[in-house]
């Protein structure tokens, strides 16, 4: 049974609140993450994986048969009760949520990843901008991606544009960060080992062949790298085959959610048959 806590002003819980709000630090240091909107709240509710520290709303503003059954059904810890201009505070949304929830951050454990005989992994090399990590999150989520890795130094995964970007995909769709050399390495050599025939697939704006000239009913782990430098010399090296999309008119490539989506609706078009 949750707590019920009331927060009347800008106590030690409305600062840890709104401290994940606005700091990767504060995030990464407390372990805990800021989640709004209908769709993510749902997909957090679906998947009971995820630990949830406290939901947060305003008692004062009539609730939606919604809100009261995800209060009503909570496995939160705490049940945090704000005046309206208090949530509006750390709400990011111009018409300010019902519901925020804190989620707890998961370990980056590669055993999260879904396993199985012909897998199909995005790994992402160095993404800068959490909105574009968000969008390739849901489509993975949407197009059959058995697991996504981020590698290095990257876009926070738990910034709130990453999570709003995602639309509730984060929580379903298994996402780890890996963040030095040797443990990319460990988890490839780990992935080989229950799939000899692994491809490690890298994706260019330059020259490359077309994604409908890769078999991707192989085990795959699909590359994408930053979206200013592409990927790093030490990752692409370990590409067996580089993929480019064919462009026409003036536009010489696609940012990197668009292409991760162009090319993983071919992987999901020739994986269905």
């Amino acid at each position: 049974m949750p707590r019920v806590l009331p927060v009347e002003s800008k106590n030690q819980w409305f600062q840890r609140v709104e401290a994940l709000g606005r700091s990767r630090k504060k995030r990464h240091r407390s372990g805990e993450f800021l989640v709004e909107g209908v769709r993510s709240l749902n997909q957090l509710k679906a998947n009971a994986q995820w630990d949830i520290e406290a939901f947060l709303y305003a008692p004062s503003r009539p609730l939606s048969d919604w809100a009261r059954d995800t209060l009503r059904s909570s496995r939160a810890r705490h049940h945090l009760e704000l005046s309206l201009p208090l949530l509006e505070e750390l709400s990011d949304k111009d018409d300010v949520s019902e519901l925020l929830a804190v989620v707890k951050i998961p370990a980056d454990e590669p055993e999260r990843l879904r396993a199985g005989p012909q897998p199909l992994y995005v790994l992402l090399d160095q993404p800068s901008s959490p909105g574009n990590l968000g969008t390739v999150i849901r489509s993975c989520d949407g197009l059959g991606v058995d697991g996504v890795v981020i590698f290095g130094r990257a876009a926070d995964l738990y910034d709130p544009r990453t999570v709003r970007a995602a639309a509730g995909s984060l929580f379903a769709q298994p996402v780890v960060r890996i963040t030095t050399w040797g443990d990319l390495k460990g988890w490839l050599d780990g992935v080989r080992g229950q799939a000899q025939d692994l491809q490690l697939v890298a994706t260019t704006a330059g020259e490359g062949v077309w994604p409908d000239e890769v078999s991707f009913m192989r085990p795959t782990v699909l590359m994408f790298g930053n979206e200013s430098t592409g990927l790093s010399h030490k990752v692409a090296e370990l590409c067996h085959v580089c993929v480019s999309i064919p462009m026409s008119g003036s536009a010489s490539s696609l940012n990197v959610a668009a292409a991760a989506t162009a090319i993983l609706y071919e992987a999901r078009r020739q994986r269905r048959g």
